[in-house]
């Protein structure tokens, strides 16, 4: 008597035929609070810059030094975990990555000396990095393509809330408790959150596929997206046209994808840096151009809520008119905008700075949701860190440039007005990836080929 065979099913087709279930909300949720914890840990830093220099007699040069020492942790995170993760799957690393970042912010908080805290800053960073590219990667993974922009793109828009959620929080809680309670919640919060993935988070099921199309782990997931009276009990997972990659860096480069992953790079690296300056020095410029302390501050704020509304409505609106179809013309609106933040410094009006903000961090959050489709399963994670990676590179050197120029007299309008500069070369770099093959095949079909 013989076995009767396998009944095999695509991945994808399941996935994408399947409504938007809790297992994929679930995902999306806590892999949103974990953005969240890295924007707050990323800008928090900024905002108590001014007691940190007091504390610790720190410079504006250094200040700059201190600014960008979690974003160099996580770049070497970002850069190195894409191929371990893309060999050995999303879900422990996220776990793991979660709880070793609060530890070492909390940790953090005993630090003796200005050094001994960057030298903190840059181990949670690196934990951090550990953790982005596999949340983006897991969360595109389980969406359906009708969803899968937004999807992402939702998840890097809590980068904007944490950021915005530090501010908030720093006005609060340092007058009272002093500058080391943000970074005790800091810690807390995560570690917390890791606990709750440990019991919550599945792996991502295209990995699954990719590596072991039988285990067991696979249907038990599976029927909770697609309902289990679609996946019979001896089914065999398969995701057409991929498998695993064993040099996953070349193959960014490979099969007409070198003009694509470089442009992409661009576009993240002049995001970044126009960004980080802004949320960075923005207090400080406002206040060199007269503003008061909290006036700038309100206006960091506010230009991060319109990032994370503006990301949510831009997601919306590529899954259904086009990823570059929004993207270009919004960046080019957010360059003229930060021209007209520049004439209009001394004002540091609010509407401006939500207009602002719906058109640069909720535009970036869009490009970074381009990443997820431009790469398969067997690349995702790699593709996706190397990508913010690279991006990050800038994000070091242009705060620290900024402040080397904030002490040379340079005025404050200037150098707003110089953040034109790399979000002008976004917008081009976007168009220029609407006319690559591969991108625009990538950005429209379910997964890259």
């Amino acid at each position: 008597m013989t076995n009767s065979e396998p009944q095999i099913i695509d991945v994808n087709e399941q996935i994408d035929a399947a409504p938007i279930g809790g297992l994929q909300l679930a995902v999306l949720g806590l892999s949103l609070i974990a953005m969240v914890l890295e924007g707050y840990d990323t800008f928090t830093v900024g905002y108590v810059g001014p007691q940190i220099a007091a504390a610790w007699n720190v410079s504006p040069s250094n200040l700059g030094i201190l600014f960008t020492s979690g974003i160099f942790g996580s770049t070497l995170g970002y850069l190195g975990v894409g191929p371990i993760a893309d060999h050995f799957g999303r879900r422990k690393l996220i776990i793991l990555g979660t709880f070793a970042f609060g530890l070492i912010t909390l940790c953090s908080v005993a630090a003796p000396s200005l050094g001994s805290f960057i030298a903190a800053r840059v181990l949670a960073g690196l934990a951090l990095g550990v953790v982005l590219p596999n949340v983006v990667a897991l969360v595109a993974e389980l969406a359906p393509l009708r969803r899968r922009s937004l999807s992402v793109v939702i998840l890097y828009s809590g980068f904007a809330i944490g950021a915005a959620t530090g501010g908030m929080l720093s006005t609060r809680l340092v007058p009272t408790f002093g500058w080391r309670s943000v970074f005790v919640v800091g810690g807390i919060a995560p570690m917390t959150l890791s606990l709750i993935m440990g019991w919550a988070l599945p792996e991502s099921v295209r990995f699954l596929a990719l590596r072991d199309g039988g285990d067991p782990r696979l249907r038990k997931t599976m029927a909770r997206i697609a309902g289990p009276s679609r996946i019979p009990s001896d089914a065999r997972f398969i995701l057409p046209g991929e498998a695993m990659s064993r040099q996953p860096i070349i193959r960014l480069f490979r099969d007409g994808r070198a003009i694509s992953t470089l442009l992409v790079w661009l576009v993240l690296a002049m995001d970044g840096s126009s960004i980080d300056v802004l949320v960075f020095w923005i207090p400080t410029l406002t206040a060199r151009a007269g503003v008061s302390a909290n006036a700038g501050i309100n206006f960091t704020v506010m230009f991060l809520l319109g990032g994370t509304l503006g990301a949510y409505a831009i997601g919306y609106f590529m899954d259904r008119v086009g990823g570059f179809r929004v993207l270009v013309p919004i960046h080019a609106c957010a360059a003229v905008l930060v021209m007209i933040f520049a004439l209009f410094i001394h004002a540091a009006s609010l509407p401006l700075a939500f207009l602002l903000g719906v058109s640069l961090p909720g535009g970036t959050s869009g490009a970074q949701g381009l990443i997820a489709r431009l790469y398969p399963t067997s690349l995702r994670t790699t593709g996706v860190g190397w990508a913010v990676g690279i991006g990050r590179l800038t994000s070091i050197v242009a705060p620290v440039f900024t402040g080397m120029l904030l002490a040379r007299g340079l005025r404050p309008r200037l150098i707003v007005a110089a953040i034109s500069i790399p979000v002008a070369i976004a917008a081009i770099s976007l168009l220029g990836m609407s006319f690559n093959a591969h991108a625009r095949r990538a950005v429209l079909s379910s997964d890259a080929a």
